[in-house]
């Protein structure tokens, strides 16, 4: 798979981090800094996802045990130091659960 950025799909005002257009998966990485005062326009961005029928999986980076607010969507929680390749397996573990459950 190539990733060439951020993509726009229709049903949503905003850029999606990374968009599986084939299965309607969405996912969105939720940086601390970016996301801390941030709950209200992911939860807008996630219900537009929801009405076109996207499904939406979001990491939500955590900092020094700090969670930011929670949101719609499936919420995967994320140390800002944690090894990618973990993350990574995590969020491909649960595409392939909502890959099943839509099969």
């Amino acid at each position: 798979m190539d990733y060439d950025g951020p993509q726009r799909v229709s049903g949503c005002r905003s850029a999606l981090d990374l968009a599986l257009p084939d299965l309607k998966i969405a996912v969105e990485y939720d940086g601390w800094y970016w996301h801390m005062d941030a709950a209200d326009r992911d939860d807008k961005k996630t219900a537009q996802l929801h009405a076109a029928g996207w499904s939406v999986i979001r990491i939500r980076e955590t900092s020094r045990g700090r969670e930011l607010p929670a949101v719609q969507g499936i919420l995967v929680l994320a140390e800002f130091n944690e090894d990618a390749n973990i993350l990574a397996s995590r969020v491909i573990t649960l595409i392939a659960g909502l890959r099943q459950n839509a099969a």
